[in-house]
């Protein structure tokens, strides 16, 4: 099935949230023969879990041209749901963004993100969880996953960087 980013974000991110909130006076007007339907646009928005979060940066299909979006994704789940690629939406990138734990620390640390995988934690009745791989190829999960990484198994893989996307990025081109 080929469908747009915003075809997934309705089939598959309908989820309530708590980690993006933001107050009435955040709102901004975007006239509805401009704005997809459905969509609300703000000027800020608030983080309200010290929980890590994802940016994904995709490029989508438009015409004869391809138009570059990101998304802010607050939950694994649908992180997996978004980056799977087809012929009119790719997933170009994706930033895990970790909480500091200390107050000296940043508020906020991103790692980028060359693959995530898909696995079974053992010890707990074989629930799924995300693992993901950095560029020095250092597997974690999340610090919302609780789990030991030795107690993982049926590693399948679920979204890989495309060489391509690296490559530019150390260019320093905006992805």
């Amino acid at each position: 099935m080929i469908f747009s980013l915003d075809e997934k974000l309705e089939v598959h991110c309908q989820k309530d949230t708590t980690m993006f909130g933001a107050p009435r006076q955040f709102a901004h007007h975007v006239p509805a023969g401009i704005a997809p339907p459905g969509y609300s646009y703000w000027r800020a928005v608030e983080l309200t879990l010290p929980a890590p979060w994802y940016i994904v940066g995709f490029k989508e299909q438009a015409d004869d041209d391809w138009v570059y979006r990101d998304l802010l994704v607050a939950w694994t789940s649908d992180l997996l749901a978004v980056t799977p690629s087809n012929e009119r939406t790719v997933t170009v990138s994706v930033q895990l963004m970790r909480p500091g734990r200390e107050p000296a620390e940043a508020p906020w640390t991103p790692v980028r993100i060359s693959k995530i995988w898909k696995a079974t934690e053992g010890a707990k009745g074989g629930r799924s969880v995300a693992v993901f791989e950095d560029a020095a190829g250092q597997r974690f999960c999340d610090s919302m996953d609780r789990v030991e990484m030795d107690s993982l198994t049926g590693f399948q893989l679920a979204w890989e960087e495309e060489a391509a996307s690296r490559s530019d990025a150390k260019k320093g081109a905006k992805i």
